[in-house]
């Protein structure tokens, strides 16, 4: 495998950049003199991909299956796991599945061509029985109650609920007891072959690390499938207004918390336009809600919320929701001032310096983020799977003005929002 090299200049950063014959595409991120060497092995296919095509055949799939099916990768012949392995080497080994992707990982200090083997080697090389599948059903099973019972998990996944009618995001990502108990060891092998194909996933290396030992670790375990990736996800019908305005839901905790979701419906995006997208998004949710904002100061002090506030985005494949949360005596009174103060701020739009400031400290935080391997592979893998570059968002931050934002802003912030509602049980 040949090694492509691009250097970046303003970062002082070099991403070597391959293409193995199997198709798996291999990023490495070479940082001489750190300690710390980092490796994630993706595929992009996560609890969202449960209806797709193949070979012109409708498949739908129990919800849960992808995170089943991550778990199970763990396991190897004669009842061992690949955690054990890891422990031998010094690897500290973990895996997550999301709604959109999959990804297996490692950090270490040490023997880092052993533990990329060892990470190669598993996910390459699956490993299921019907006993190791059932019990790992009565394994999810209590984990899934665990998260029913999970006050800020229910939370957040009823925000979703209230938000979506169809598309799969408003499930929960390892399903349910009922959905999982449907999956059985050739379910699972067929997904595997239908999702697990280089041409599907990604490698991406950071540390002090030798290019020619990531090829040969690559071509010793990834091997070139028969058929090429033909897999053609279903796209969902999805009306512009929530599904619910309102969930409410009573659970043992101290304090009333809320999640007030916004929906946007221009979705389905790629590339340096996703990217914009998504940073200006990153770029207004500071401005209106940091905790040095005018309008969070304002919230603070009328006492409708507390250093519990936040707020994130949520995107993928069809789907893009922008959610403010946090802890609140009054949820109404709350809303209802967040959204009023939403409104002042489009009609008055943004200033210049403000913009400028808040682009600045922005981007000091992406190029200081090259000396945290973990946020550099994690973020480039799930960007790999839409089409965005490692450097791209150098490129995107002058394009950013004032003008840019205020209309990104009435994109997010439209009527198709919803509550989700947290409160304590009543006695």
């Amino acid at each position: 495998m040949q090694f492509q090299k691009h250097v970046e200049e303003r970062l002082g950063e070099t991403l070597y950049f391959g293409t193995h014959e199997s198709g798996l595409d291999v990023f490495v991120l070479p940082k001489k003199g750190f300690s710390k060497k980092y490796a994630i092995y993706s595929v992009k296919y996560g609890s969202i991909d449960t209806s797709y095509t193949v070979g012109g055949k409708l498949v739908n799939d129990p919800m849960g299956i992808a995170h089943f099916l991550e778990h199970k990768l763990f396991e190897l012949p004669g009842g061992g796991n690949a955690f054990d392995l890891f422990s031998k080497t010094g690897g500290n080994a973990n895996a997550f599945t999301s709604h959109d992707m999959t990804g297996y990982l490692f950090s270490c200090s040490d023997h880092f061509n052993e533990n990329l083997d060892i990470l190669l080697s598993y996910v390459n090389d699956p490993y299921f029985t019907v006993e190791n599948v059932a019990k790992e059903q009565g394994i999810i099973a209590q984990e899934i109650k665990m998260y029913d019972d999970d006050p800020e998990w229910r939370l957040f996944n009823n925000a979703l609920e209230a938000l979506y009618h169809n598309n799969p995001v408003r499930n929960d990502i390892a399903g349910t007891v009922e959905s999982i108990a449907q999956i059985d060891k050739d379910l699972l092998y067929q997904i595997y072959n239908t999702f697990y194909h280089p041409e599907n996933m990604v490698l991406f290396v950071a540390g002090d690390v030798n290019l020619e030992d990531v090829a040969k670790l690559v071509d010793k375990n990834v091997k070139k499938r028969e058929t090429p990736f033909l897999v053609e996800r279903t796209s969902y019908s999805e009306p512009e207004c929530v599904h619910q305005k309102t969930i409410r839901k009573e659970m043992s905790v101290s304090k009333p918390s809320f999640i007030l979701g916004f929906k946007e419906n221009h979705v389905g995006l790629l590339g340096k336009e996703l990217l914009k997208k998504t940073m200006e998004t990153g770029l207004i949710l500071k401005m209106l809600f940091s905790q040095s904002a005018p309008l969070y100061n304002e919230l603070y002090q009328k006492g409708l919320i507390n250093d519990t506030f936040g707020f994130d985005c949520l995107n993928g494949d069809h789907y893009y929701a922008t959610l403010l949360n946090g802890e609140a005596s009054n949820i109404d009174a709350t809303c209802e001032a967040i959204l009023k103060g939403i409104e002042k701020a489009k009609q008055e739009g943004f200033l210049k310096a403000d913009v400028d400031r808040y682009k600045k400290a922005s981007l000091g935080r992406q190029i200081r983020a090259y000396d945290s391997l973990e946020s550099v592979a994690n973020n480039f893998s799930s960007n790999y799977f839409y089409g965005i570059g490692a450097f791209d968002f150098l490129e995107i931050y002058p394009t950013i003005t004032e003008e840019s934002l205020l209309s990104r802003m009435k994109e997010i912030f439209s009527e198709h929002y919803a509550v989700s509602e947290m409160h304590p049980v009543l006695k």
